[in-house]
């Protein structure tokens, strides 16, 4: 290396490292957390952060996305594994119990057990329309507010939106208004909540009833049966993830669901099967493709031409063998064969009169069969050398020319 190149190397790491130190010496360092947004197993589970919250208590939490526990009855035990001093929240199950797990749960209930349900069900559009065996045990009917809380889906909106504008959850929370504000007994402080529905429940008698009662109707009902306890919520979105921290919606949980036990989340997730579906929402369709179906299959089935009428005579003579033996290969699609048996008899006819007509081209054989028989040329390209799956009428015409041909020769 020469000395002007060691001079020029000398000088640039040091201007580097002068410049690296002044950076390093005067660069401000800033720690800022980034919410990256839900994770896959939050997306998959609305529920998990207060299933997080329950962990944090020391409260052992179930979720399940079906109802199926709902089934086993144990006398001694409780439903399947769910025992009688848990808590089971129904999650989406307005008017999709059937009687005999309605009947399960309440017997449940009457023996210890604590149950929260819902007035919401995405699945059914109008939940005012229909009646739940749970809510009918005690009279509560459903009645749609004029309110102007917002939704759970336009929280979500707002939440997803904010991931993406740095909005912050203490934010999107601050976009709520407390739909009302009461306190639970033995207790001094007043708790807020939006309940994110426009949903109220109505009983007849509102003074017998305890629970969070508005101006409009009832939030929350509880009821004493037996020996457990069911709570009727208006609604249960602002127990999800994005806003179970919202106001005081955790501690409303933890109120409700409050067990030295276990906590279980059982979801609506039980999805009807396709051809229920299709019955359901398109039984005129589904009833009209059944008809044009059999319709074709019928007319896939029918025979070529009339039915033969049985014959009673004891004999048989040898063309009713032949004319049999001709129906049963047609029967089964040897037609083609009928045909080549008649093409290979031809061309050993030929062959007697022009010696190696087989090894000439195809337009070479029409000529000589042609000239030999005086038949149109395209007569003979139709019966000898053209595609043998004909159908029944040009089957017909082809064996009348082959047979022609045949007697010419």
């Amino acid at each position: 290396m020469s000395t002007r190149k060691f001079w020029w190397l000398f000088i640039s790491t040091l201007i580097i490292v002068m410049g690296a130190a002044w950076f390093y010496q005067y660069i401000e360092w800033v720690e800022k957390e980034i919410d990256l947004g839900p994770t896959a197993e939050a997306k998959k589970e609305p529920f998990l952060a207060a299933k997080r919250y329950f962990e944090s208590l020391n409260v052992e939490v179930e979720l399940k996305g079906n109802f199926r526990q709902l089934d086993k009855v144990n006398d001694d035990a409780g439903l399947g594994d769910i025992a009688y001093q848990d808590v089971v929240i129904l999650v989406d199950a307005y008017g999709s119990l059937s009687p005999k797990r309605a009947n399960h749960l309440l017997d449940w209930v009457e023996r210890g057990g604590q149950l929260i349900v819902s007035a919401s069900n995405p699945f059914i559009d109008n939940v005012l329309s229909i009646n739940d065996p749970l809510f009918e045990q005690f009279n509560i009917t459903l009645e749609e507010s004029d309110g102007t809380s917002r939704d759970a889906e336009s929280i979500e909106q707002i939440s997803a939106l904010g991931n993406m504008v740095g909005l912050e959850q203490l934010d999107a929370c601050n976009l709520l208004t407390p739909q009302v504000e009461f306190s639970f007994a033995d207790d001094t402080e007043m708790v807020q909540a939006d309940f994110l529905s426009p949903i109220r429940l109505i009983v007849d008698d509102f003074e017998s009833s305890k629970g969070v009662i508005g101006d409009d109707g009832g939030f929350i009902l509880q009821y004493d049966h037996g020996d457990g306890l069911i709570s009727y919520m208006s609604h249960l979105d602002f127990w999800k993830n994005t806003t179970v921290g919202c106001l005081d919606h955790a501690y409303i949980l933890w109120q409700l669901a409050s067990t030295h036990s276990k906590v279980w989340f059982l979801y609506n997730r039980d999805s009807p099967s396709l051809i229920s579906l299709l019955w359901q929402h398109y039984h005129y369709f589904v009833s009209a493709l059944f008809l044009l179906i059999m319709s074709w299959l019928w007319r896939r089935n029918n025979r070529f031409g009339p039915i033969k009428t049985k014959s009673n005579a004891s004999s048989r003579r040898l063309m009713e063998h032949v004319e049999a033996s001709a129906r049963f290969n047609w029967k089964h699609n040897h037609g083609r064969h009928l045909i080549k048996v008649l093409r290979e008899d031809i061309a050993k006819r030929i062959e007697k009169h022009h010696p190696g007509y087989s090894k000439k081209p195809v337009n070479k054989q029409a000529e000589i069969l042609s000239k030999q028989v005086q038949v149109d040329l395209s007569q003979i390209e139709k019966a000898v050398f053209a595609d043998s799956s004909a159908s029944p009428e040009n089957f017909a015409e082809m064996v009348g020319l082959l047979k022609k041909i045949k007697e010419r020769l």
